[in-house]
């Protein structure tokens, strides 16, 4: 539902857009630098803000009111995972910082069912995006507990792992275990 929203809220900033005749060039990512480095190239590109501004708060206002209310389990927003039975109580006590990157890849290898269960090991900024031989066996919770944001399985054989923005560094130590 939030990206069928998304969707037309962006058809809708587009067509003010054109209605407006607000014309501006952005080359890759459409950000701050794009958008002064491009601003003298640009028809009525100083009218971009106040129309971003009034899309802002209609996303803002329609998603948080959407979110609160349907009770979304967007990320941040997930229940509390219980650490089991079988954890130690190092691992009860762990808050991790993002600074133990080769234990959170043990871990999560341990979870994901050992290095005969990944065929490929990839990653994008925030995630892990993983390839398996089977993604039943996973055990999301425990992988959660690692300090892990979310996990997503796409399907039969894919499955992410939401880290942040030490996604490289978990996935260079989840190599370095599966090579050794």
């Amino acid at each position: 539902m939030l990206y069928f929203i998304h969707a037309v809220y962006t058809g809708l900033a587009g067509a003010t857009l054109y209605i407006l005749q607000i014309r501006h060039g952005f080359s890759w990512g459409a950000g701050a630098i794009d958008y002064f480095l491009n601003l003298n190239l640009s028809d009525g590109g100083l009218l971009i803000i106040p129309v971003g501004l009034v899309f802002f708060a209609l996303y803002y206002f329609t998603f948080y009111t959407i979110i609160v209310k349907k009770d979304i389990p967007v990320i941040g927003r997930e229940e509390e995972v219980e650490f089991g039975e079988d954890s130690s109580e190092e691992e009860k006590e762990l808050q991790l910082t993002h600074s133990n990157h080769e234990y959170m890849a043990k871990k999560i290898l341990q979870y994901i069912g050992g290095k005969e269960n990944v065929v490929l090991n990839d990653n994008c900024m925030t995630r892990l995006r993983l390839e398996l031989n089977d993604t039943d066996i996973v055990d999301q919770d425990k992988i959660k507990q690692t300090g892990a944001h979310g996990v997503v399985r796409i399907d039969k054989h894919n499955l992410q792992i939401i880290i942040g923005s030490e996604a490289t560094t978990v996935k260079n130590e989840l190599d370095r275990l599966l090579d050794e």
